[in-house]
């Protein structure tokens, strides 16, 4: 494997999957609802993993070709098997030496890609180079600065245990592709015009602690790569450390996270529910909420979805601006959202 071309651990496609892969397939749904493809032509997922994007974009256009190539043996020959005919065609290929001809493709697009190959601007050159006049390049990175929480709370919570864990999560968090405006200039340098850029959001639903620690353990991509070489006694450290973290929450204590999250969807719909009856005085939501200093939710997903749902009310005037600016994601990785009664309807 080309150092140039990738420093992404891809040993196996079903840990990937288990990891990655299903929450990449939500995330390409909304991609291509953001992608605007020419309505005709041949189309190619560069780095395409399992294929998340590759079987999204066969799904919506099925009288299309649609390539899917990986530098990766394993996840091609999973994205393979996968299949239930002969679409889509994965192969296996050079991210920064793409073997097909000048302005082969109506649309070329990486998802989750260019965090991983060490110098992107020539990975995009041969994407470019292989899309046709008119056609449309497009990619998609994780925000690793603003978003990713599921991420941000593990490394964070690493590196205050390990110091070897700052290599890796810098190598994510500190990548020129991933801060603000970085996948825009990386377009523009590379000479693509009529460039856009917008934030696209997903839920990441884990049933349980285990549900979201152990495909971390699956030996794909930076966290599996350092989790591998990790000591056993201090892999169940950092273990113990992020499951308070994905678990913890101000107030009464509780050993069962099921029950935490229960609790915090049904104080927040309570609250909402009764935001939609009632005035917002501070008055009236004490005296329905006594004791409630701050809500407790718990669940990132949910907290995630909150989050969105409040900024949205906002925007259409539906709720204070106070509201929204009190329900802010705590320091301890977006685990707990605050709501203040007593600043509710305040501006």
């Amino acid at each position: 494997m080309s150092l140039q071309s990738s420093n992404f651990h891809a040993s196996d496609g079903a840990a990937y999957e288990v990891w990655l892969g299903r929450w990449s397939s939500r995330l390409a749904t909304v991609f291509l609802d953001f992608v605007q493809f020419p309505e005709f032509g041949d189309l190619l997922d560069v780095g395409c993993g399992t294929g998340a994007l590759t079987f999204a974009m066969a799904d919506r256009w099925p009288t299309r070709s649609v390539i899917g190539v990986d530098l990766a043996a394993p996840f091609i020959a999973y994205a393979q098997s996968r299949r239930t005919g002969d679409r889509p065609t994965f192969e296996i290929g050079d991210a920064c030496a793409l073997k097909y001809g000048d302005g082969r493709f109506a649309g070329v697009a990486a998802h989750l890609v260019f965090l991983f190959i060490p110098k992107p601007e020539v990975a995009l050159r041969e994407m470019r180079r292989v899309t046709r006049s008119g056609g449309t390049v497009a990619a998609v990175v994780w925000d690793s600065r603003g978003g990713l929480v599921f991420q941000r709370m593990l490394w964070d919570t690493a590196v205050a245990i390990d110091a070897n864990a700052r290599v890796a999560r810098d190598s994510l968090f500190a990548n020129p592709v991933a801060i603000p405006g970085g996948l825009a200039g990386l377009f523009q340098a590379t000479g693509l015009e009529d460039v856009e850029t917008q934030s696209l959001t997903i839920r990441m639903d884990y049933a349980n602690f285990e549900d979201y620690w152990q495909p971390f353990l699956g030996g794909q991509g930076p966290v599996g790569a350092y989790f591998a070489n990790l000591a056993p006694s201090l892999n169940a450290r950092i273990k113990e450390a992020v499951r308070d973290a994905f678990a913890r929450a101000q107030g009464p204590a509780s050993e069962r996270l099921d029950e935490l999250v229960e609790q915090g969807r049904r104080e927040s719909h309570e609250v909402l529910e009764f935001l939609g009856r009632q005035s917002t005085a501070p008055d009236a939501i004490s005296e329905r909420f006594p004791g409630f200093d701050t809500l407790r939710l718990v669940h990132a997903s949910f907290v995630e979805e909150q989050r969105i749902q409040l900024a949205e009310m906002q925007a259409h005037g539906d709720m204070s601006p106070a509201f929204v600016r009190h329900c802010v994601l705590t320091e301890r990785g977006a685990r707990v959202v605050g709501i203040d009664p007593l600043r509710l309807g305040l501006a």
